[in-house]
């Protein structure tokens, strides 16, 4: 499971989404509160082609939307979950 943080770039969220697919692996999304609802509609859309394209064989739920730091924080304690975590922004965010 791969947990990509970014920020207010829901631009990004479909790339991420194909190449977390495509290397058969789930995926947590965290994206910034500025664009809560444009996240949110990316978010829709892409979970209802991944059931369409796999024929359902693929469920939405493999692509998660993480929508408070709070979860951040809880979802980086599951080591043995999630194997690799990627924040994508600036120093502050990594810091």
């Amino acid at each position: 499971v791969l947990m990509i943080i970014f920020e207010s770039r829901p631009d990004s969220m479909p790339q991420i989404s194909a190449l977390a697919l495509a290397s058969g692996n789930g995926l947590l999304l965290k994206g910034g509160k500025e664009a809560a609802h444009s996240n949110e509609a990316i978010h829709k859309v892409i979970g209802d082609a991944v059931e369409a394209g796999s024929g359902g064989k693929i469920k939405r739920d493999i692509i998660a939307l993480v929508t408070s730091r709070g979860q951040v924080a809880d979802m980086l304690k599951l080591d043995d979950v999630v194997d690799l975590v990627i924040p994508r922004g600036s120093n502050a965010l990594v810091s």
